[in-house]
């Protein structure tokens, strides 16, 4: 079945959600600056989205246990955003295309990220400013440029049985404490398969 298309060509969000509990499913987003942004929702289900062109291709920003799953974001800066956003789950996403990163996480707690798939950006996923206790699993880098999953100032996480190949650094951990990367397979990295800084 054909998609519905929101197409955005200014600088507002193609869709925002400030709200609880909305389950958006089914449409395709265009977009200029930011797809599509969550701020201050909790309890809201996107599901089965493809978001084309974003500099951002969804924003979730201060907003709680939310649920993301069988999303494909192509095209732009950043993939997926997370900005002091805890507890939510993004499960099934596909990210293609991205110039900076595929997922950036920052200042974000307890979050989940399991099936996950980014192919050729600069940073797979990425976990900075305090983010603690994420858990990253199953998840794919592909020929990322800089780090397949890249940890700076943020402690407590959880990478395990992801596949990371093709990329500069596979896992890079810098200023980072007690978090655990294990059961993962990282081959084919072009400079160093671990890189572990102060």
């Amino acid at each position: 079945n054909p998609r519905a298309v929101i197409a955005c060509d200014d600088t507002e969000p193609g869709i925002t959600i400030k709200t609880r509990g909305v389950t958006l499913r089914g449409f395709e987003v265009e977009a200029n600056d930011i797809g599509l942004r969550l701020k201050l929702a909790s309890g809201t289900t996107l599901d089965d989205l493809v978001i084309t062109g974003a500099r951002i291709g969804i924003q979730v920003d201060e907003s709680d246990g939310n649920m993301l799953t069988a999303i494909n974001v192509r095209n732009g800066e950043v993939g997926i955003e997370m900005k002091s956003a805890n507890r939510n789950v993004l499960r099934r996403i596909r990210i293609d295309a991205v110039a900076d990163v595929g997922i950036r996480l920052s200042n974000a707690w307890l979050n989940t990220v399991e099936h996950a798939t980014v192919n050729g950006a600069r940073v797979g996923i990425s976990l900075a400013d305090g983010s603690e206790e994420n858990r990253i699993t199953s998840f794919v880098g592909n020929e990322c440029g800089t780090s397949g999953v890249k940890i700076l100032d943020s402690s407590s996480n959880t990478v395990t049985t992801s596949t990371l190949a093709g990329c500069a650094i596979g896992v890079s951990l810098n200023t980072a404490d007690n978090n655990t990367v294990e059961n993962n397979r990282i081959k084919n990295s072009r400079n160093q398969g671990i890189a572990l800084y102060k």
